[in-house]
């Protein structure tokens, strides 16, 4: 056999094989595609648009009939790491499909780089180079915008999981947002960053891949490895699993889906602005240092709710009772767990509307939403904060927010 009949036989090959290749992971993608689709059964899908030219989607679940009087649009925001698919993921896990069925109107929003969000035609934000000022400032007032707009609803109740809580702090305490809330409810929302051991490792070993990464794409990328190792959800465990979830309290199926569902990059000006908060100022602040968003709270006078799991490794209870112990407005704090009546005692407040939550195992973070008692015991505490609101709708506020921000304006 010749030289070039040798080669033209490799070349051959090669393609045979990069064909293959190509076959395979099509299938693959596919068959995970397949076997790990949500069913998010929304009404509609909204956008809104921010000042910087970012589309972001909002899904609706909207009541079959109208609000009765004392009810308010209902917002849930995502954390950090994770889409608007962490608060909806399937019938038996969503804490949007949960209220609704409760008569409430939910909106779920995904923020920038999240989703479905997209740079609308108008210069933006470059990829990886948004902090979470522009998540507070810039995304959640545009939701804002356009669920009043469209309800027509001067005020909504605001519901943040994780990072969505701070963003929630964050508006509630800005003089331009805070009329729009009606109250403020933080799941698993870290407010304060002096009990968290692990995370100045975890942000230093993320900014290290991010600076590693071209300036385009400045991310630490989880959402591919996800999705293609959903497939080992459940199956395999480790310290970094219990970090975020106590394997012990999420079916493997679930866990799956949420991986292959739920799971997003994170940005990197987002991750420099939480390692300044994990290991310097040890409380969420503004990029800036000036706005410390955690004492904003104290100038919120809404109703507030915060609730903490027992075992939670990146917002532990003393970490959620910070903004408990910011509150200025009525305030409730629920902790969840086998061990809360020992994590409540350990927290040493003062007396207050403060309960244990009992369950068989102490719970992580990710617990409070994908939990297979999540529906019995985590959803039930805000759709009663919520019934309370609703029965009492002239008497939600300590004071009139719009004056107690004027004043501090012209301050």
């Amino acid at each position: 056999m010749s030289v070039a009949a040798v080669v033209a036989l490799g070349l051959a090959l090669v393609a045979l094989v990069a064909v293959a290749v190509l076959v395979t992971a099509a299938v693959y993608k596919r068959a995970l595609a397949t076997r790990y689709a949500g069913d998010q059964t929304f009404d509609a899908i909204h956008f809104a648009t921010t000042d910087d030219g970012w589309r972001l989607p909002l899904y609706r679940y909207a009541p079959a009939a109208p609000l009765p009087p004392g009810r308010r649009p209902v917002l849930l925001v995502h954390g950090i790491a994770t889409n608007h698919q962490s608060l909806d993921l399937d019938a038996d896990r969503s804490l949007a499909r949960w209220l609704h069925a409760r008569g409430h109107d939910v909106w779920l929003l995904d923020l920038r780089g999240c989703g479905l969000a997209r740079r609308g035609a108008r210069p933006g934000a470059a990829p990886g180079t948004w902090t979470f000022d522009d998540l507070a400032r810039r995304d959640a007032p545009a939701a804002l915008r356009l669920i009043t707009r469209v309800t027509g609803a001067a005020q909504l109740d605001f519901v943040g999981y994780s990072m969505g809580g701070i963003i929630g702090a964050a508006l509630a305490g800005a003089p331009d947002t805070a009329p729009q809330l009606r109250s403020l409810t933080c799941l698993g929302t870290p407010l304060a960053f002096n009990a968290q051991r692990l995370l100045p490792l975890a942000t230093r070993a993320g900014r290290a891949v991010t600076r590693a990464l071209p300036s385009a794409r400045r991310a630490v990328p989880l959402r591919w490895p996800a999705r293609r190792n959903a497939w080992l959800g459940g199956r395999i465990g480790g310290p970094v699993t219990r970090v975020i979830l106590n394997p012990a309290n999420i079916d493997a199926p679930v866990l799956r889906l949420a991986m292959h569902e739920a799971i997003e990059d994170i940005p990197a000006g987002v991750l420099d602005q939480f390692h300044a908060w994990i290991s310097a100022s040890g409380t969420p602040r503004s990029r800036d240092g000036a706005i410390d968003y955690t004492a904003r709270l104290a100038q919120a006078r809404l109703p507030t709710l915060f609730v903490a799991g027992t075992d939670d490794r990146l917002a532990p209870p003393s970490a959620v009772a910070a903004g408990y112990r910011a509150a200025a407005g009525p305030a409730r704090l629920r902790v969840v767990g086998a061990s809360a009546p020992a994590a409540l005692a350990a927290l040493d407040l003062p007396p207050g509307d403060v309960q244990a939550v009992l369950a068989d195992s102490d719970w992580g973070h990710g617990d409070l939403i994908l939990a297979r008692d999540a529906a019995r015991l985590v959803f039930p505490l805000l759709g009663d904060f919520l019934d309370a609101l609703a029965a009492a709708p002239d008497a939600t506020r300590a004071a009139d927010p719009s004056a107690a921000h004027a004043a501090e304006a012209a301050a």
